[in-house]
């Protein structure tokens, strides 16, 4: 009886005696074996249905289904042990203190047994791939329960198999893996190889097999995958304050099968227009190295003058798994910013990012050297910092928070090009004022200063729609010490997002909390449109 509480079904629903159903979906044993799940996972291990009702309303467009529930006695756990094959360095008692159930607690085996494999991961990573804990109980409703774990043969990986990929290369797929043919098993790293493969968005499902040869020590990695359409396309209309626009996108993230990412976007708002063709390798040369190629023309407004630009950049990144990525990138363009003669302009451009945990903590350094070839002698070089955090308090709550500061230099006493020079506001900046109207003067700071938060209210983690609560501050300085004068330009405001098949919608409302020059002064400001990065 026991040992059929680790086959439930893992399924979860609340528990409840009694559910009110669409008429298409008749409850079935499924639903039971979920509804038992609440049982067994408190102690009550022989928990059962000893029947179930099911019923039709006076419309007949609705069931009623009851379930009778039989909980059976409360099961805990006596003592725990673990014997047999302990990882190297590790006692019984320092494996007991990594298993969070504690004795004399209702026992869920399930979480339990799913505690106990993860100490095997120890063997797992020295090459021992089927190590396994087999367990025994004993007693009546106090068990006493000890696994026995053997570490059994210890494997090198010899063939890397791929089956089901008809479109995507086999190469693609491969230099996820190829690095560990011929070397010991480690679990670790081959699960941050499946980590990676399946982050590629290639796949709906992919899934990862060994296949042990033991007369030779060697076991094989069968690599299968089912493909899906990678291409993408969003046409979406924005709306604000100062007027509509429009985003467009279409792209493929697996372009002819070798994992090229290609896309075009094309912006344009009466604020600033743009059209961009980019080209990206994430795995250059089969190593942690990415490559990426655009090709831009950019026309921007600001308070007292325009800038459109053409041309091209490239970037080269080296990425340390997904923790640690620095990359350098140069870029030559076309500048007309209506305060100089079009010029030629060139960018050296240096960052390095480092990310704690997945989506918790990640910051960023930064430094670029602009130079002009022709026109007037203008130059400059600027560095920075970007810190931006996630905590979430609660499956339906979370806090985002991000800073950003940035100092811009002239070089041996040239001047800095106006479009060189700080200007924020408006959507992924300062929200509640129009784009790029906050600066120290006509011709933009030197100095920049800028910071967020936001509370994003939902249903769940993976919710399809969302609340913000939210505000801003920044501004644009030329003092020595920007953030102890001068003050900040903050707001204040709500919005909402819903996740759809393309992209995400945001619908925003931001109130200016500090004035700013009666020709770019807007009592709120309304977004409709794509989310843009917080």
């Amino acid at each position: 009886m026991l040992a059929k509480c680790l086959l439930i079904a893992l399924f979860f629903c609340p528990v409840m005696a009694a559910a009110d159903l669409r008429i298409h979906h008749v409850p079935g044993e499924q639903d039971g074996q979920s509804i038992l799940y609440n049982y067994y996972r408190k102690g009550y291990l022989e928990a059962k249905i000893s029947h179930r009702l099911v019923r039709t309303n006076e419309t007949n467009d609705q069931i009623q289904t009851t379930f009778y529930i039989d909980q059976g006695p409360l099961f805990r756990l006596s003592h725990l042990h673990i014997l047999g094959d302990l990882p190297p360095h590790a006692t019984e008692i320092s494996l007991r203190a990594r298993i969070s159930q504690k004795d004399g607690e209702p026992i869920d085996l399930i979480k339990l047994q799913q505690e106990v494999d993860a100490l095997l991961n120890d063997w797992r990573d020295d090459g021992y791939a089927f190590a396994k804990a087999t367990p025994s109980l004993r007693g009546g409703t106090s068990l006493d329960t000890t696994y026995q774990i053997r570490k059994n043969m210890q494997y090198h990986i010899g063939n890397i198999i791929v089956e089901g990929a008809n479109r995507t290369k086999e190469s693609v797929i491969l230099r996820e893996f190829t690095h560990l043919k011929g070397q010991l098993y480690r679990h670790l790293q081959v699960e941050a190889a499946y980590r990676a493969l399946r982050s590629l968005q290639y796949f709906s499902a992919a899934e990862l097999k060994l296949v042990p040869m033991e007369h030779v020590g060697v076991l094989d990695i069968v690599i299968r995958v089912q493909e899906k359409p990678t291409w993408y396309f969003s046409l979406l209309p924005t709306i604000s304050v100062e007027g509509f626009g429009v985003a467009a996108t279409v792209g493929d993230h697996n372009f002819l099968g070798r994992g090229l990412d290609v896309a075009m976007l094309g912006q344009l708002t009466p604020f600033d227009g743009e059209f961009v063709m980019s080209i990206k390798e994430p795995r250059l040369l089969d190593h942690s190295l990415a490559i990426s190629g655009d090709i831009f023309h950019r026309i921007l407004r600001y308070p007292g003058f325009d800038v459109a630009s053409s041309g091209a950049s490239t970037s080269l990144s080296w990425y340390r798994t997904q923790a640690l990525r620095v990359t350098t990138g140069f870029s030559a363009e076309l500048v007309n910013d209506t305060t100089h003669d079009v010029h030629f302009a060139w960018r050296n451009t240096l960052r390095a990012e480092l990310v704690l945990g997945p989506d918790t903590i990640s910051g960023t350094l930064f430094a670029s050297y602009a130079g002009i070839a022709t026109g007037s002698q203008l130059a400059s070089a600027m560095f920075g910092w970007t810190f931006s955090s996630t905590l979430c308090l609660a499956s339906w709550l979370s806090i985002k928070a991000r800073t950003k500061m940035a100092l811009l230099a002239n070089i041996e006493g040239r001047r800095l090009a106006a479009a060189d020079r700080f200007f924020i506001g408006g959507q992924g900046s300062v929200r509640g004022y129009l784009p790029r109207v906050i600066t120290s003067g006509p011709l933009g700071g030197t100095k920049l200063w800028e910071h967020g938060i936001e509370a994003r209210l939902s249903s769940g983690r993976d919710a399809s729609f969302a609340l913000l609560l939210f505000s801003d501050a920044g501004n644009v300085f030329d003092e020595a010490i920007p953030w102890f004068s001068g003050g900040l330009f903050w707001s204040a405001g709500f919005g909402a997002v819903l996740k759809t098949l393309d992209l995400p919608v945001k619908v925003e409302v931001a109130f200016p909390l500090r004035s700013v020059p009666p020709a770019y002064a807007i009592p709120l400001d309304i977004y409709v449109g794509v989310e843009s990065d917080f």
